[in-house]
């Protein structure tokens, strides 16, 4: 996880995404979710953090997968679980995935 903020700190992209297993929701109470949120809000991007099954938009799967959205302040976006294919939505299985545009 520190590596992706870094990378994401380093290049600053409009656009951020990164998927993982649910787990990483309930390991240490929470703690990488807000550690992700909070490091997306001081490189100030707007930030949402979301659960969905992703075999619902397409990919050969139907587990649960957590979806971290980022966008600069800068831009314009509404980001919602729903939205999520407009933002060119790529992930593979049990791994991480950055997706910048």
């Amino acid at each position: 996880m520190v590596t992706f903020m870094d990378i994401v700190a380093y290049l600053k992209p409009k656009y951020v995404l990164m998927e993982n297993v649910v787990d990483i929701l309930k390991f240490a109470d929470g703690y990488l979710g807000r550690y992700a949120l909070s490091c997306l809000v001081a490189m100030n991007y707007q930030a949402r953090l979301g659960m969905m099954v992703a075999g619902c938009y397409g990919l050969p799967q139907f587990r649960m997968r957590v979806f971290l959205w980022g966008a600069l302040s800068s831009m314009v976006c509404s980001i919602s679980c729903h939205s999520v294919c407009l933002l060119h939505l790529y992930c593979a299985v049990d791994c991480w995935v950055i997706r910048f545009i």
